[in-house]
Parts: C-alpha cells; structure tokens; sequence
C-alpha cells in the first residue's frame, strides 16, 4: 500500500511539471530503492496520523452526538425524579405505618394495663374469698362446738336429773317423812255436801 502511494506521488509530480519546452531545462530526478525499513517506517507515521486524526474527531463529538448526550441525560434525570418520587411515596407509607404501629402498642399498652388491673382486683377478691371462708370455717366450728357443749351439759343435767329421782325413789323414806304421809292420809277433808246437820244448826245458831 505504501508503495503504491509513493507511486501515486511521483506520478502527481510528474504531471505537476510543466510540458517540456524547447530550450528549457529538464530537472532529472533520480529514483533510488527504498528499503523495507523505510517503508516500515512511513507505515507506522501513518498509522499514527490516522490514530490522531480519529481521535481529534472523537475529541471533537458532533450535534448529533451532544443531542444525543443530552437526551440520555434528560432521560437520566426523568429516572432519578420517578426514583425520588417512588422514594418519598416509600418513605410517606412507612412513616404512616409507623404512627399504625406505635397507636397500637399504645393502645396495647393501655389494655395490658386494665388487665394487670382486673387480675390484681381478682386477686384481692380471691384472697377476701379465702380469709372469709376460713372465717366462716372457724365461726362454724365455734358453733357446732358451743352447740355440742351445751347438749353435752344438757344430757348431763338430764342423765343427772334422772339419776337424783332414781336415787330418791330407791331411798327408804326417813320417820318424819312417814309421819308426815301417814297425817296427810289420816286426815278427812270435808265438803260442803257431806257436813252433818247438828253442825249446820250449831252455826246458825251463832
């Protein structure tokens, strides 16, 4: 390739040069072989031409690559609004499902609360319960134990009694007791119908 360009030159200058007149003077040029390693050379400077003048054109981007550009930017920045809109919906449910959730554990609270109550008030009545029970335990064995006291007494003053008038009955009456018994037997009681007559008549008389 490299040698056909210099061929390609040398052809152009050729015809560059004016026609060859009558009496002017003819410029010979001599050709010499170039070597492999000049032509080498010249490849690699113009490889490196190349490489610089694509870079120069991407150092130097188009319209059409700024708008481009720009649109992708645009679009960039549409995401990251829809991505800060997404958040702050995000954010407004979870602050919303927080305020949810500390109302609950207030109002959970506030239940736990009646309820250590309503077991602390069950708790007392329990124990009232308990000591009332053994109260009327206590008081009912206070009772059934006067109650068996004084029947006990009871039957002993019965069996006592009883005892007393056997023992009088089987005891021989003393003389003054006879005596007694025998006057209340000797002894006529009268009635008004069986009075004689001679009696009646003395009274009149007086």
């Amino acid at each position: 390739m490299t040698k056909k360009r210099l061929s390609d030159l040398l052809r152009e200058e050729a015809q560059n040069l004016p026609d060859k007149e009558e009496g002017e003077t003819v410029i010979e040029v001599t050709a010499h072989k170039v070597s492999e390693s000049e032509l080498q050379a010249e490849e690699e400077e113009s490889s490196t031409d190349t490489s610089e003048q694509t870079t120069a054109k991407r150092t130097n981007p188009t319209k059409a690559d700024l708008e481009a550009m720009v649109t992708d930017l645009k679009a960039t920045i549409e995401r990251s609004r829809q991505n800060e809109s997404s958040l702050m919906e995000k954010m407004s449910n979870l602050e919303a499902n927080l305020d949810e959730q500390k109302e609950l554990v207030q109002k959970l609270q506030k239940e736990l609360k009646q309820v250590n109550k309503v077991k602390a008030e069950l708790e007392q009545a329990k124990n009232a319960a308990m000591q009332l029970a053994e109260a009327n335990s206590q008081l009912s064995d206070e009772v059934n134990a006067l109650k068996k006291g004084k029947q006990d007494k009871q039957d002993k003053q019965d069996k006592q009694d009883k005892q007393d008038k056997q023992d009088k009955q089987d005891k021989p009456p003393s003389k003054g007791q006879l005596a007694q018994s025998f006057v209340r037997q000797q002894r006529p009681v009268f009635k008004h119908a069986d009075e004689p007559a001679d009696f009646a008549a003395k009274t009149w008389l007086l």
